[in-house]
């Protein structure tokens, strides 16, 4: 209502400014409008206002209201909410003007699970204390959010209250460190800092001692994470972060002198383009369980003592271009369950015995031209394994001469870019059959192939999902009973093939006719 220019409540009479049975209020771009809103809303659970940039909002105690969403309007007046409030979620974004009336002092603090505050810092937070230290009193926080605050400096300017549990902070930009105030909040126990451009260093000391989950994006100067710095890991005082995450801070050089925090869970490390040293080693007992590494490219080594965590069930790294090898002799804890490997050019070999890892379920090898992997023969050889997604000659030729058949809990295979001179697959003249458990089988970048074999395709009977991609020369697929129980077939970039499979008319059309979705093109 691009024109709606009055909301003009004094015109009418008393009951007519009442709404008692609105629950649900929501205002959007009606930038003429000018006044206050009604204020008598007594069953109102949700108001939204946005972009009214003349209207003045009063926010009261609405007894029902739990959703409260105000942004780009004019002016906020605040008063409180009574004790037994049903107040959830609050988010103010974009407000010129914001007072809060003395009655916020009259009333018992409200528990919130959330207080949004965005683009409205040089008026809600200018460290008057009758407007955001009267907020805050008036509110106990469950997750606080705060973005845009260009003046703030020193994070405890903003007399943050000390009972929140969960606080992000985004595009502080002169934002220079945390304070040691934050060591004593004790409920504190996860941070996330976004997109704060001059923040360079954080230590353990400016860290809320019982933090659990820190997540940074984009602090594209932060250099150092000294989780260990002055610490002793035996005191009552040590880390106890669990989360880890750090995205998009291009110029951090190193998280850790030392050891990671022992109570550490999850370690995600993504695009830190100057990272070089995660840490010297991990301890014995430590509780790591998850290790992301993606496009750090400047990291040669890991941690040492990765082959005695206990507790640790996936590792992934994907284009860590100077990695060269694993630590410990290339070992890995052998209750791995998920281990995937990509784009990592210099890696010179998988991690020593990897066939013996009986726990690991997935596996991914794909564009590691120096990595080279040979098995055993005989004994029971990666039994659990239930997806294997591998690319290039070095790794394809050397499994399947080995015998994927072996692989007898295998549900999903990704083979590309294998074989280049083979001419049927599986190979006829291995005489080897796929595994009889596969259900799901990707096929991609096979120059010379021409048929897939109906001898390497006949214990399929589960075979649900059939994808092809880039073989020009394929011909023939196995045999009409061999893919009786697929339900999916996708082909692309096979042009012989999607000939051959033309509907009705095609020599290999009767092969697939029953397929519920069959894509050929």
């Amino acid at each position: 209502m691009p024109i709606w220019g009055n909301w003009n409540l004094s015109e009418v009479d008393e009951e007519a400014r009442k709404f008692p049975r609105l629950r649900e209020l929501l205002i959007r771009k009606c930038p003429l409008l000018s006044g206050s809103m009604p204020e008598h809303l007594p069953s109102l659970e949700k108001l939204s206002v946005s972009d009214c940039e003349k209207l003045i909002i009063p926010i009261q105690n609405f007894p029902k209201l739990s959703e409260l969403k105000i942004e780009r309007c004019k002016k906020v007046v605040y008063k409180g909410f009574a004790e037994d409030s049903s107040l959830k979620r609050v988010s103010f974004s974009g407000i010129s003007k914001f007072s809060c009336a003395t009655e916020c002092l009259m009333l018992r603090s409200i528990k919130v699970e959330s207080l949004e505050i965005d683009d409205c810092c040089e008026e809600l937070c200018s460290f008057r204390e009758n407007n955001w230290g009267w907020l805050t009193q008036s509110m106990s926080v469950g997750v606080l959010s705060i973005g845009k605050c260009p003046q703030v400096e020193e994070l405890m300017q903003l007399k943050i209250p000390c009972n929140i549990e969960q606080m992000k902070i985004k595009k502080f930009e002169r934002l220079e460190k945390l304070s040691t105030t934050l060591h004593s909040f004790a409920s504190l126990t996860m941070v996330e800092l976004y997109d704060c451009p001059k923040l360079i260093s954080l230590e353990r000391s400016n860290l809320p001692w019982n933090l659990k989950v820190l997540s940074i994006y984009f602090c594209e100067n932060l250099q150092f994470l000294l989780l260990d710095e002055d610490q002793n890991v035996n005191s009552s005082n040590a880390c106890v972060l669990q989360e880890l995450e750090i995205y998009s801070c291009e110029s951090l050089e190193r998280i850790n002198k030392n050891s990671l925090p022992s109570t550490l869970k999850q370690l995600k490390l993504k695009w830190c383009s100057k990272l070089e040293s995660i840490a010297r080693e991990v301890q014995d007992n430590s509780c790591l369980e998850s290790i992301d590494i993606i496009s750090c490219p400047m990291i040669k080594d890991l941690p040492q003592g990765l082959n005695q965590l206990k507790h640790l069930q996936s590792v992934n790294i994907w284009s860590c271009s100077n990695l060269i090898c694993f630590p410990d002799n290339g070992l890995l804890p052998t209750n791995l369950k998920v281990l995937r490997l990509a784009n990592c050019e210099l890696l010179q070999g998988l991690p020593e015995g990897v066939y013996n890892l009986n726990s690991l379920e997935e596996l991914v090898i794909k564009y590691c031209r120096n990595v080279t992997i040979s098995f055993p023969e005989g004994g029971n050889i990666l039994t659990n394994l239930k997806s294997l997604n591998i690319e290039g000659s070095n790794i394809c030729k050397p499994m399947i001469e080995w015998g994927l058949h072996r692989l007898t809990s295998l549900n999903s295979l990704w083979i590309s870019n294998g074989c280049p001179d083979v001419v049927s697959f599986p190979q006829d003249e291995l005489g080897m059959a796929l595994p009889s458990s596969l259900t799901h089988l990707n096929i991609v970048n096979f120059p010379k192939l021409e048929i897939l074999s109906s001898n390497g395709f006949r214990n399929l009977t589960s075979l649900e999902s059939l994808s092809i991609d880039n073989c020009p020369n394929l011909k023939f697929l196995p045999e009409n009973d061999m893919l009786a129980s697929l339900l999916h077939i996708v082909s692309s970039r096979c042009a012989l093939l999607e000939e051959r499979c033309k509907r009705d008319r095609g020599p290999e059309w009767s092969k697939i006719s029953h397929v519920p979705f069959a894509q050929i093109r």
